[in-house]
């Protein structure tokens, strides 16, 4: 490991690992990617002499190579160091995030000891979707019998985004029996093959070869590349017509006495819920109830323009990733999805030191011209302008980083899941499959809830949910 290129590869293998075994539903899977924080740590001086400012990405493999710096960046696990097997990564001191209703001086309404019977979840996407039907297939006998999904915009915004890979979050839908499903919808993601812009070869990985069991289901690998807008349709077709209740944008979480009440942007207000489960991303209403005002996001100097392109754009071997390295650029080209309804992708990773918007509603950008030059600049193969040309939808994403909480819930009926608990950046290929492993872990929590089961009450079921996310959630967003 004394070459900085052998110890850069080194970390891009290891992290390769732990991302595509990132089901992350235990402490010891926790233990073990902090560890190799560790590792990282030790081996860091003068790696940054192979890539600097660049993102390495392929949904399963990600690095940051500026200069491959795995530093804990602000993340408040209530002590100033956590202490795993394998050693101890020091954490910035934790600020205080008290809970609205203790900063405002109102009387905190105490948990339930009965199962929530009502339970509304904001926010429509793959992690409100997958609560959803979790709830239903796993709850009903537990007492739930209000489901409730609330989605701001008028339908589920198919063309929203691009595609990306799942792996530990489709383990969780084929728990929900969404194989078949997800066998339709899906690519399997095969090989990723990364070679430097001048044609030489830096890593070539087969996938299924290193998949580990927990990321196989019935004895079958269970990593695809899928479209969002495929995925949401098919989670939506499993849960009852009706559930899933569109234009409505809530803009306040208030509690009484008796329940927790939704705000809508019309000023109309929602009857009451047991719990209301924040599935909003990161701009969360939900959030701003169990925090306090927290620190403005984190530019991190990477700027990324997203290219969505009709199906044979970008020709490949099916099921293949392939990567291209610059000078300061990090080009990322695969598929998302199968058939008529798949669309080729491309991401390109630059170094950019003037702020570039988070883009959190994924609005398409006027950025052809920009983008073409780009790959002009950093030498990247001609066929990569092609897929620009012939693109449906470009989006310009700037790259922050938030901080991570103490707590996701505020001790009372408001829970965080997904991106509105721990947003991370859109180059991990995690975000999503985090959030269905929280949303197949909180789902299972709430059914252990009553006399002589697991919990006695609902604030120990939502701790325990926290015990086993917050752990591996915030370990992911220090890479």
């Amino acid at each position: 490991l004394n070459c900085p290129h052998t110890r850069t590869l080194f970390i891009i293998t290891v992290v390769l690992f732990f991302s595509l075994t990132l089901r992350s539903d235990s402490p010891k899977r926790a233990r073990s990617l902090c560890s190799f924080l560790l590792i990282a740590r030790r081996i860091r001086p003068g790696a940054s002499q192979f890539l600097t400012r660049t993102k390495m990405a392929s949904g399963m493999v990600s690095i940051n190579a500026q200069p491959l710096t795995l530093k804990a960046r602000t993340s408040h696990i209530s002590r100033k160091s956590s202490t795993f097997s394998g050693g101890c990564v020091p954490l910035r001191s934790q600020r205080a995030y008290p809970s609205r209703c203790a900063r405002d001086g109102k009387v905190m309404v105490s948990a339930s000891a009965a199962p929530p019977k009502r339970i509304a979840i904001i926010g429509g996407g793959p992690a409100g979707l997958t609560l959803a039907l979790a709830l239903h297939k796993m709850n009903n006998g537990a007492g739930v019998e209000t489901i409730q999904v609330f989605e701001q915009y008028s339908s589920l915004k198919p063309a929203l985004g691009a595609g990306f890979n799942i792996n530990g979050g489709a383990v969780m839908l084929c728990k929900l029996g969404l194989e078949k499903e997800l066998k339709a919808i899906g690519k399997p993601f095969k090989r990723v093959l990364a070679r430097t812009v001048t044609g030489d070869l830096l890593f070539d990985v087969d996938v299924p070869a290193i998949l580990p069991e927990s990321l196989k289901y019935n004895g079958e690998p269970v990593a695809y590349t899928v479209m969002r807008s495929d995925l949401q349709r098919v989670l939506e077709s499993k849960i009852p017509e009706g559930m899933v209740k569109t234009s409505s944008k809530i803009t306040d979480v208030y509690e009484t006495d008796t329940g927790a009440v939704l705000r809508f942007a019309d000023g109309e207000v929602s009857e009451e819920f047991d719990l209301v489960v924040g599935c909003d991303g990161i701009k969360s209403v939900v959030r701003k109830e169990v925090a306090n005002t927290e620190a403005a996001p984190i530019y991190s100097g990477i700027r990324i323009l997203f290219v969505v392109a009709p199906p044979g754009t970008y020709p490949k071997p099916d099921g293949e990733i392939h990567q291209w390295f610059g000078d300061g650029t990090y080009a990322l080209c695969y598929t998302g999805g199968v058939g008529d309804d798949g669309r080729d992708m491309l991401a390109l990773c630059i170094a950019n030191d003037k702020n570039v918007s988070e883009n959190t509603d994924w609005t398409e950008g006027d950025t052809k011209d920009v983008l073409l030059k780009m790959l002009k600049e950093a030498a990247m193969p001609s066929q990569l302008a092609a897929m620009v040309n012939s693109s449906e939808r470009i989006f310009d994403i700037g790259v922050h980083y938030h901080d991570t909480l103490p707590t996701w819930n505020n001790g009372s009926r408001l829970v965080l899941l997904g991106d509105s608990a721990h947003a991370m950046p859109p180059f991990m290929g995690q975000g999503a499959n985090q959030a269905m492993q929280d949303a197949y872990c909180l789902a299972s929590k709430l059914g252990g809830i009553g006399a002589k089961k697991e919990f006695a009450d609902l604030a120990e079921a939502l701790r325990s949910y926290e015990g086993v996310r917050i752990l591996p959630t915030s370990a992911i967003m220090q890479i």
